[in-house]
């Protein structure tokens, strides 16, 4: 364990106390098997009530064993679904950090809570744009020095070992990338505002709000330490758009529909019945027709829909905002 494992100092959450009872509860679950070791009672506390397990298919509670929170971190914070969308970032979302909060609404966006982490700073045509809640146990400075420390660098004598923690370092990336959004979400006392309104930050044990002087001294802790090689890929660009995401896979739609069509027709031209129908072979004609055009017409569309959304917001968007006095 270092210095530097939890990259705040600040504990945002002092004042929550949880409730012993429950703590209690969940911990007897595993009384009786000595070999299950569950977490400590405030990292307990901080954790959501339960959450779903694809290995096993059904709902668990986090935290029951010390295995059994590692596997909830992982999922909870992996971003491993967007690795196929990766060599399309450029094209997907700007590399610069996220807006703060007072933008997108002053530009209509419609907040809207999803706990998805790959979802977390997409933004819908329609105007929604997916935020996902601050947890709870992301401010716990016992979660990042147990569960997403630095790694340990050792010196021997002729070499140096670099000792991974237990889970992935990309979930650490994720993690710190994480709040880093959350810096750049909650710029001004406004955006606090808003933010609180919206629950997307947690709330201490009496249902009061966290204290902006305190959140001003969480980022201060944060910016100190901010490296963007230490952050996960996805965080080093703000919002993405949901649109060029849907886009960058949409060729997979019209070749399969080629793929069957193609498939279909051909088993109908090699039975002597339908090869001899008219109708048949006027709608395999356009079938196969379709099939061609369709996906040269998506490869057209994906590079249009592309350059569009680039030149709206690179020249059109500015250049609107500069004309109502709207800021940046």
């Amino acid at each position: 364990m270092t210095s530097n494992d939890c990259p705040f100092t600040i504990n945002l959450l002092s004042q929550l106390g949880a409730s012993q009872s429950n703590n209690n509860v969940r911990l007897n679950n595993n009384a009786n098997n000595a070999s299950l070791s569950p977490p400590s009672q405030d990292i307990i506390g901080n954790l959501p009530a339960s959450y779903w397990s694809s290995q096993v298919r059904s709902m668990k509670v986090p935290g029951e064993t010390e295995e059994d929170l590692k596997t909830f971190l992982k999922i909870e914070l992996s971003l491993s679904r967007l690795e196929e969308y990766r060599k399309h970032f450029w094209a997907i979302g700007a590399k610069r950090p996220a807006k703060p909060l007072n933008w997108h609404l002053a530009n209509g966006r419609q907040i809207v809570i999803d706990e998805r982490m790959d979802l977390h700073l997409v933004a819908a045509n329609d105007g929604r744009l997916f935020i996902k809640p601050l947890p709870r146990f992301l401010l716990d400075s016992n979660v990042w020095k147990t569960y997403l420390p630095q790694p340990a660098v050792t010196t021997g004598a002729n070499n140096i070992t670099l000792q991974q923690p237990d889970l992935a370092p990309d979930i650490r990336k994720c993690a710190l990338g994480f709040l880093y959004t959350y810096v750049c979400l909650i710029s001004y006392e406004s955006d606090f505002i808003i933010a609180n309104e919206k629950r997307l930050l947690p709330r201490l044990d009496n249902g009061s709000e966290i204290q902006w002087y305190d959140w001003q001294k969480f980022v201060t802790d944060i910016l100190a330490q901010h490296d963007k090689e230490k952050i996960h890929w996805r965080f080093r660009h703000g919002e993405l758009r949901l649109s060029r995401l849907n886009f960058s896979v949409a060729g997979n739609g019209p070749f399969l529909l080629r793929t069957y069509a193609v498939g279909g027709t051909t088993v109908g031209l090699a039975t002597n019945r339908l090869m001899n129908s008219p109708l048949f072979m006027s709608v395999s004609f356009g079938f196969s027709v379709f099939a061609i055009v369709a996906p040269l017409f998506v490869l057209v569309l994906i590079p249009v829909e592309v350059i569009w959304n680039l030149l709206k917001d690179l020249v059109l968007t500015p250049r609107k905002r500069n004309n109502s006095g709207v800021g940046p």
